[in-house]
């Protein structure tokens, strides 16, 4: 028999489908096998003794309506030519759509090309997430290099005939003049910029290019007093106090490193790196008990004998390249002035080590014949990073502007391993985290892009109409459009969270516990943020504002109920509540708002009250080493006593203790502003007395200051003049 033969009668074998399953099989929506011969049922019928009848008329399979077919072909279409635009694709190939089908980072970009508005990518940071074609990347990287190598070239004959200052050249972008000029040589045809030099250099005239004897400037840091260090036993303990209570949440350093470098004696070799470790001192000052670190026994000043010296220092203009410990030294200096009575100045200090980095291209991928090795190309990221985040938040409290935005930045976020596995001993590959084993440095990873979408909000949700136009965003529901796609987005980081951040009251170890705190806690202010205008604005329209309401009232309730988890765990030994100061204060903000809001529409519920009570729990227990959670705690005080019924007066010693804003207000000094102008505690004109503050802050129920830059991070003009 053939091979045919077989085929044949295998399918001859083969039982024929049904054309067409018994009424009781479609009713219950089961495979039916057709009637047996004999029994005339199917054998489900058979089973359940039911009788088997093909009454029922079949229906119609639902036809598409070819309009309908034609409107997706064209939306198909559209969304075509939006991929190709973003990506710089002339053709969408089959290496381009299995690039775009792998999933993006959690970040905000992947919510946002939803909209049909292509222009929205200019302001949404979206360029991490597209893929840039190779062949382009590599092109216009190759000319880069070139350009620079021939700039650089000229730059060091340059210094040889004309006695240019042969300082670091600056970092330079494919959109400077230079660039354009090395373009235009290539366009023209012939020898480079590297080629030509002499013929380029014999043009220049040397009394506009060379440096003049008179024009010398005398490097400040070569002549600048001895810094002086705490005791060695002090200086020790500082130290640790930072690198265990600092750095798991803000990875600055590589800690081995950093330890190696100390006991080398660098502090005494390597001015910069000194100046690194006096702004350590400093800040891990802020949790010593050890009344060495304060002046005169004040607990606001500890650390401040060792900020100065180097603030002091910072101030004086820089001259030469920038280095790593430069980078440091913002941070750190940033840090500790957040806690004094200037923490406004934090942000022009993260602001100037953001713009130091950029002239050091920092933001910049690492090219190849770089010079560094991988642990420095590490450190320079975490530095890096570091500034842009504390950058982020701090231009969201104030309200104002970042240093640099997410589309001017491609290099990649620091390695999301551990220290120890920077260098392992076991022939293990380096900079990869064992499987199986949480990172501390996956917080910091979903951190930055926590980050990354509240400076999108800033620039989108809160933009001026110009903003508004250049993204192309019309219509009276543009913001909701995109608060919802910035929902989707937060949604979808929320589920990138790996099972050792989620938020568990019970996790065991402090660590992630901690870093998990912090995370969830600006995850909720971010959904504060986001869905704020909705609820102090009176010209959004009233339809949005019901569920933004209930938003915005759920995320402080998650953020009061996290603090008392916290502060349940720790007491007031904590270190992280500092970091989440301004999260804690928006959420108290929003159970007073709720709370004036049921009581305008007559209801007398302050059931929010415990919960604010419980973020001024928080601000109170870190006041004294952070003067900026006090100033919070005042502002929170007058406007809780504010809505309280009946307010009723604390006891003398604790006012004096805590220094009671309410205290204050019922009995104020005689001569003061408010000896002669009582206190309206309606809540409507609470600063009317006031002139510094009422100037400043609007206390209306529903006013958008409540939330404001200046007014939102505390930071008043109290009377006094903040002097350096």
């Amino acid at each position: 028999m053939s091979d045919y033969d077989t085929d044949e009668a295998a399918q001859a074998k083969k039982r024929r489908r049904p054309s067409r399953a018994c009424d009781v099989c479609r009713k219950k929506k089961i495979k039916c096998g057709g009637r047996v011969a004999n029994a005339k049922k199917c054998s489900n019928c058979i089973v359940h003794r039911q009788e088997c009848t093909f009454v029922e008329q079949s229906q119609a399979r639902a036809s598409y309506v070819k309009a309908y077919v034609e409107g997706l072909e064209t939306h198909a279409a559209r969304l075509e030519r939006i991929v190709k635009k973003l990506t710089g694709a002339s053709t969408l190939s089959q290496d381009l759509l299995a690039t775009l089908d792998t999933n993006p980072p959690p970040q905000l970009a992947h919510g946002i090309i939803t909209s049909s508005h292509a222009a929205l990518a200019l302001a949404s940071g979206i360029v991490r997430s597209f893929p840039v074609p190779q062949s382009t990347a590599a092109s216009d990287e190759d000319s880069e290099d070139e350009m620079l190598r021939g700039i650089e070239d000229l730059r060091i004959q340059a210094h040889k005939d004309m006695r240019i200052p042969a300082h670091e050249s600056p970092f330079v972008e494919r959109s400077t003049a230079l660039a354009l000029i090395h373009q235009s040589l290539v366009v023209r045809g012939g020898p480079g910029i590297s080629e030509q030099k002499d013929a380029l250099l014999s043009r220049m005239r040397p009394r506009f290019w060379s440096s003049q004897p008179w024009q010398s400037i005398k490097d400040p840091r070569t002549a600048l007093p001895t810094y002086i260090f705490p005791e060695p036993d002090l200086m020790a303990e500082l130290i640790i106090l930072f690198l265990d209570n600092f750095t798991p949440y803000l990875p600055l350093f590589h800690r081995p490193t950093f330890e190696r470098l100390l006991s080398e004696g660098h502090i005494h070799t390597n001015r910069e790196f000194a100046a690194v470790v006096l702004c350590v001192c400093a800040v891990g000052a802020r949790l010593s008990k050890d009344p060495r670190v304060l002046i005169q026994g004040t607990e606001a000043s500890a650390g401040w004998v060792w900020f100065k010296q180097v603030f002091e220092e910072g101030q004086r203009p820089m001259v030469g390249r920038v280095t790593l410990y430069e980078l440091q030294k913002h941070v750190l200096l940033g840090i500790y002035l957040q806690g004094t009575q200037m923490s406004e100045f934090s942000w022009g200090v993260f602001g100037a080590g953001v713009r130091l980095a950029l002239g050091a291209r920092a933001h910049r991928k690492a090219k190849h014949g770089d010079g560094r090795s991988r642990a420095e190309q590490e450190l320079w990221k975490k530095a890096f990073w570091c500034l842009v985040w504390l950058d982020r938040y701090t231009s969201m409290g104030l309200g104002r502007s970042c240093a640099v935005q997410e589309e001017e930045i491609d290099v990649e976020y620091p390695a999301a391993c551990d220290d120890e596995y920077w260098f392992p001993t076991n022939g293990a590959e380096a900079f990869v985290q064992p499987a199986g084993k949480p990172s501390s440095m996956a917080y910091f990873i979903l951190a930055l892009e926590l980050s990354q979408m509240s400076s999108f909000c800033m620039r989108s949700i809160y933009c001026l109409g110009k903003m508004r136009a250049l993204i192309a965003m019309d219509g009276k529901k543009w913001r909701q459009h995109l608060v919802t796609e910035l929902d989707s987005t937060m949604n979808r980081w929320v589920d990138s969270i790996p099972e050792h951040l989620r938020w568990d009251p019970h996790q065991a170890n402090d660590i992630f516990f901690k870093q998990s705190f912090i995370i969830n806690l600006h995850f909720h202010h971010l959904k504060i943020l986001a869905h704020r205008p909705f609820i102090t604005s009176s010209k959004v329209e009233s339809s949005g504002s019901l569920p933004s309401q209930t938003i915005c009232t759920n995320a402080a309730r998650v953020t009061s109920h996290m603090v008392a988890c916290h502060l349940q765990r720790y007491g007031q030994t904590d270190t992280v509540l500092p970091f989440c100061s301004l999260p804690i204060f928006c959420a108290g903000l929003v159970l007073l708002l709720n709370t004036w809001n049921a009581r305008r529409l007559g209801s007398s519920d302050t059931k929010e009250l415990p919960d604010v009570q419980m973020c001024m729990n928080a601000m109170q227990s870190c006041e004294e080493r952070w003067m900026h959670a006090g100033r919070l705690l005042d502002v929170l005080r007058v406007l809780y006593h504010a809505t309280s019924p009946a307010p009723q007066m604390e006891s003398t010693s604790e006012a004096a203790n805590t220094m009671d804003g309410f205290a204050f207000m019922q009995h104020p000094p005689q001569g003061s502003p408010l000896d002669t102008n009582p206190v309206d505690w309606t809540g409507n004109n609470l600063f009317s007395t006031w002139p510094e503050m009422s100037s400043t802050m609007d206390l209306s129920p529903t006013g958008d200051a409540l939330f404001g830059s200046e007014a939102m991070f505390g930071l008043w003009p109290l009377g006094t003049k903040n002097t350096l």
